[in-house]
């Protein structure tokens, strides 16, 4: 159970500068501008163009249209994270960018920063080195969806935050609890499934001791048994890729 000061203190642990040594943070929060929004604004919504974000507070998510009356989530943005590095390749980028929570960081004109990258190479190496981690970590989420059960893909989002967290320096590795500020419906539009079936599978975790989410904040009581089920999945899903690429190769 959380104390009042416990939960406060991990709802104002947000704050996460640019990391240091990374010359495309360096680059946003250095020839961008600051900015700052509220939950549930479009962050892309009033852009004439799609700008590129480092995210220094807060949680967004990422989410697009699939027809005229759903929308699926793409992404969940943590402090450290680039938002709209896509428009660097596909300038015409236009996901929803939706703040779970109050959000901070700097935003820059993605023209000026592939006018920039022409020039500095060291600028474009981390901008492609950052664009690919992005894209690994997109496409593992997108594989386990199409691979594995609803309550596995839970586990497998909550693992691969809380990886991202430790990578950024915004979560020592051995902490069992953490933010993470969704609502089931949001919950379940990430892990693609119902608020129904995503409400199930959170007790069903709850029930066998493995996590528990509750009021925008992930408890693991045991992190061994934790990563030795996200072990197990991660061969599942990796497994079914494999065979999806022979049948298809």
């Amino acid at each position: 159970m959380l104390l009042g000061d416990e939960q406060a203190q991990l709802r104002t642990s947000r704050n996460f500068p640019a990391r240091n040594g990374d010359p495309l943070a360096e680059w946003i929060e250095s020839h961008g501008e600051p900015f700052e929004a509220d939950r549930n604004q479009d962050l892309n919504r009033f852009a004439d163009t799609p700008p590129v974000f480092l995210l220094t507070k807060g949680w967004v998510l990422r989410s697009r249209a699939v027809n005229s009356d759903r929308e699926s989530t793409v992404a969940t943005y943590i402090p450290g994270d680039t938002m709209n590095l896509d428009c660097v390749i596909e300038p015409d980028c236009w996901d929803a960018l939706e703040p779970l929570t109050a959000v901070t960081g700097y935003r820059a004109s993605c023209d000026r920063l592939k006018s920039a990258i022409a020039d500095q190479p060291e600028l474009a190496f981390a901008t492609m080195r950052r664009f690919i981690a992005d894209s690994d970590w997109l496409r593992e989420a997108l594989g386990a969806i199409g691979q594995l059960s609803a309550k596995d893909r839970l586990l497998f989002f909550v693992a691969q935050t809380r990886r991202r967290m430790i990578a950024y320096g915004s979560l020592d590795r051995d902490k069992r609890r953490f933010e993470l500020p969704l609502t089931q419906t949001q919950l379940a539009k990430t892990i693609g499934t119902s608020f129904v079936h995503a409400n199930r599978v959170v007790k069903e975790h709850h029930s066998a001791g493995i996590m528990t989410l509750r009021r925008g904040i992930a408890y693991i009581p045991d992190l061994a048994a934790f990563e030795r089920q996200v072990e197990e999945i991660s061969n599942t899903a990796e497994e079914g890729n494999r065979r999806e690429k022979r049948r298809y190769s």
